[in-house]
């Protein structure tokens, strides 16, 4: 329930916003927000971050392929004999 109303609050906050600043305030935050984004440091922030997760993403299957089967393994049920 907290979640929804700051959400509820979050697009209220927006609308207001949004209304009070028109077509040129979205214009001015778009091209802000744009222009941020390909700024060089964010770009290579956001290459630096790729470039790890794709270093570090064999590893983690790997772990949690083994957490997964250790589980399985734990929790297999002895077979039923046949009725």
């Amino acid at each position: 329930m907290p979640g929804k109303l700051m959400l509820l609050i979050g697009v209220g906050v927006g609308y207001i916003i949004g209304v009070r600043t028109g077509r040129a305030g979205y214009e001015k935050i778009k091209k802000q927000a744009t222009d941020a984004w390909n700024s060089p440091r964010v770009q290579k922030t956001v290459s630096d971050v790729g470039d790890f997760a794709k270093d570090k993403f064999p590893t983690a299957t790997e772990k949690v392929t083994d957490v997964v089967d250790k589980v399985s393994a734990a929790t297999k049920l002895p077979p039923q004999p046949a009725a």
